[in-house]
């Protein structure tokens, strides 16, 4: 610089504006549109991983999208279906039956704005190429759980509860590397023989006591009533992200959190509000080329919901 050049010239200000435009610009890197913390490393499923917001209200402690180590549970082998969770304390789980589908992604998308993990009762059937989707749920914290193969009544076990349970506990494993640890029978239809069945396959057999009749077509403001009637320490709420209403039950389900939280509930999945869950880190899953897709059971039902009714247990 000339010596009887001034030292605020225009090329140094230039200079100095630069340098704080590039501190500026890498110090927003590290915010979302709205000034929150922003993208982190991880993806799932191509989406990235959204870095801890210490301002979004997130009562359960739990990060939005963020890849955890998912770990094994454990069954209780109580030999006894099991309709809800503990009662002293404002602990619920939010279940949703008959996926995967194509709405399935949908769902944890929901799940992940809310921070908030669930349970999902899956179909045999409905894995096969939706394994990712398995996967990412459980990288979630969420939990992978069964509910047969092709969804006919099982009440009277037999032959064709194996066909149904155990094909279906294998793609569970095989694309998430978590064994499930509870069995939902397909319309709630259970019997003596079909506890004993389930409890010698290391599962506990779950139903549920609060149902949003979401697949019976009570809409988005059924399901919520439901929830706002029945709401109870201990409850385990029956929705579905599969079936011809689940874009209704999705439409329903921030609302239905919204006014779980507002009540002072704590929202969880199965294993944990039964205490099922442990540390046993969960295995590697197998590749997608890997997971092979069992022959379909000559016998069963055709996976459609059973008419209006309450099913009870077969003594």
């Amino acid at each position: 610089m000339p010596p009887d050049q001034p030292r605020n010239s225009p090329a140094a200000v230039l200079i100095v504006l630069v340098l704080l435009a590039t501190v500026g610009l890498a110090a927003l890197a590290g915010l979302g549109s709205e000034g929150k913390p922003g993208v982190g490393p991880l993806a799932i499923d191509g989406a990235p991983a959204v870095s801890p917001d210490a301002n979004a209200g997130n009562e359960q402690g739990k990060l939005a999208v963020v890849e955890v180590m998912p770990k094994k549970c454990k069954a209780s082998q109580s030999g006894k279906a099991v309709f809800s969770g503990p009662k002293d304390e404002k602990v619920v789980a939010l279940t949703f039956d008959d996926g995967p589908s194509d709405s399935t992604s949908a769902f944890l998308d929901a799940l992940a704005e809310q921070n908030v993990n669930a349970t999902f009762y899956v179909l045999g059937r409905e894995i096969p190429g939706r394994e990712g989707v398995l996967r990412r749920a459980v990288l979630e914290g969420h939990s992978v759980a069964n509910h047969s193969y092709n969804h006919p009544d099982l009440a009277e076990a037999g032959k064709l509860a194996e066909e149904e349970v155990e094909p279906t506990t294998e793609l569970i494993a095989k694309s998430t590397g978590v064994p499930p640890c509870t069995f939902r029978p397909p319309y709630g239809s259970y019997s003596p023989e079909l506890e004993k069945y389930i409890t010698g396959r290391d599962m506990d057999l779950l139903r549920w006591n609060i149902d949003t009749a979401d697949a019976l077509g009570s809409g988005a403001a059924g399901t919520l009533q439901e929830v706002k009637d029945n709401l109870a320490p201990g409850a385990i709420i029956l929705m579905h992200d599969g079936g011809g209403n689940a874009a209704e039950t999705l439409s329903a389900l921030p609302e239905v959190i919204d006014y779980i939280r507002a009540e002072g509930y704590e929202m969880v999945t199965v294993p944990e509000l039964l205490g099922l869950q442990t540390d046993e880190p969960a295995d590697a899953p197998a590749s997608t080329e890997q997971v092979a897709v069992p022959t379909a059971p000559a016998t069963g039902g055709d996976g459609t919901r059973a008419p209006k009714l309450e099913p009870k247990a077969i003594e």
